[in-house]
């Protein structure tokens, strides 16, 4: 869903000359917000073209950072980009700490985590699992967002419950 860039009504505007001479490209423009863990919850727009994010600024319309981006979200493409980021679920086949994994299909991975859960729950009950959902990139908007799945799992005990040693 794009956000009107122009007086055109499809979202888009033509960038001319961004291929090959006299040739011209659709960019959308997407608004969304930030997932990272602070309050402000920024909202930046991201242009894409051809599939892919080209560029990430803050929108302006925010009333808390009015289009100022902090230095975790302004490198975000990089990240999203870089040739090292893993993209598929990697499965362990060396001893732990050796570092050995292989590609497995996001559905593979989710079968047998759901596998591994279910058979802790048998021999242990609900609450030899326990929840950890509170890292650095789950800011208020995903707050709770896995709360409600846990509890439905019989889990009721997280790490923010469980007092630290």
């Amino acid at each position: 869903m794009g956000r009107r860039l122009s007086s055109e009504r499809d979202g888009s505007r033509r960038t001319p000359n961004a291929h090959r001479f006299g040739e011209s490209v659709t960019a959308t423009v997407i608004c969304g917000s930030c997932h990272h863990d602070c309050p402000d919850t920024c909202v930046w727009d991201v242009t894409v073209r051809d599939g892919r994010a080209v560029r990430l600024r803050g929108n302006r319309q925010h009333p808390t950072t009015k289009g100022t981006l902090c230095p975790k979200v302004n490198r975000f493409l990089d990240r999203v980009y870089h040739p090292d980021r893993i993209q598929t679920p990697l499965r362990r086949i060396g001893s732990k700490g050796d570092a050995v994994f292989e590609p497995m299909s996001w559905d593979d991975a989710i079968h047998e985590i759901a596998q591994r859960f279910a058979a802790i729950r048998r021999a242990s009950g609900a609450e030899a699992i326990l929840p950890f959902s509170f890292d650095g990139t789950q800011g208020v908007i995903q707050k709770g967002l896995m709360a409600d799945r846990h509890v439905q799992a019989g889990l009721r005990r997280d790490s923010a419950t469980v007092p630290s040693m």
